[in-house]
């Protein structure tokens, strides 16, 4: 199942997005934030 092309970009772009803040995250608090801010989003889903 492929999404059509122009709901594609957006979509990349806000996980870019995410994959970002939490690496911004991750080298403002050090590893452990890192691996409590995964945790968080995992039982956020």
């Amino acid at each position: 199942m492929s999404l059509p092309k122009p709901l594609l970009a957006p979509v990349t772009t806000t996980t870019l997005l995410l994959i970002f803040s939490i690496l911004s995250l991750a080298h403002l608090t050090g590893q452990g934030g890192y691996i409590q801010t995964c945790m968080s989003l995992a039982k956020g889903k």
